[in-house]
């Protein structure tokens, strides 16, 4: 194989492999994203669950005894403490995953970048060119190839007409000999 074709077809196996991870991050920043978006609905639902409870057990907690209210604030101050707590855990993950996010985006725009760059249309004339080139030669060297087959038959033909020639000549000479011989 000629070795310009070769490597012409290795680049363009590099850059379609290039092409291809482009193509798989692209798709994988947006299954981050997605989950990103679920997991602060999810968040979200959960904290109006929550938020919920606790009006609930505030106005509970208004209708019932002083004693019953006091027991009942108490648990308030410990749940409000763990939700709290829950809720900056969730939003210094929360936090954490839209960091993450955003370093997905600005990959993903450097992959969008990067393919804009390549100017596909060039390369895919350039190739063709090429693989037109290569079908001209291999016309060109099947013609030549016809070409000295035939001058091939010819010569084989000839040298079979000379060992001919050569046999008779011998015959000729041999008889020649025989003849001088006999008359000697």
């Amino acid at each position: 194989m000629n070795p310009t074709i070769h490597n012409e077809l290795t680049k363009l196996q590099e850059q379609l492999t290039t092409l291809d991870k482009a193509v798989k991050q692209i798709a994988y920043a947006g299954e981050i994203s997605t989950a990103v978006v679920k997991t602060t609905e999810a968040v979200q639902k959960e904290y109006t669950i929550h938020l919920t409870n606790i009006q609930d057990l505030l106005d509970e907690s208004v209708y019932q005894t002083q004693q019953q209210f006091n027991k009942r604030l108490e648990l308030f101050k410990t749940e409000s403490t763990d939700i709290l707590t829950s809720y900056q855990s969730q939003q210094t993950e929360l936090s954490r995953l839209l960091e993450n996010d955003s370093q997905f985006i600005a990959q993903t725009q450097h992959l969008i970048d990067k393919l804009n760059q390549i100017d596909f249309s060039n390369r895919l004339d350039k190739l063709d060119q090429t693989i037109s080139s290569i079908n001209q030669t291999v016309q060109n060297t099947s013609i030549r190839i016809e070409s000295l087959e035939n001058l091939l038959i010819q010569t084989e033909h000839q040298n079979k007409e000379i060992k001919m020639i050569k046999g008779l000549l011998l015959l000729l000479l041999a008889i020649s000999l025989g003849t001088i011989a006999l008359v000697l």
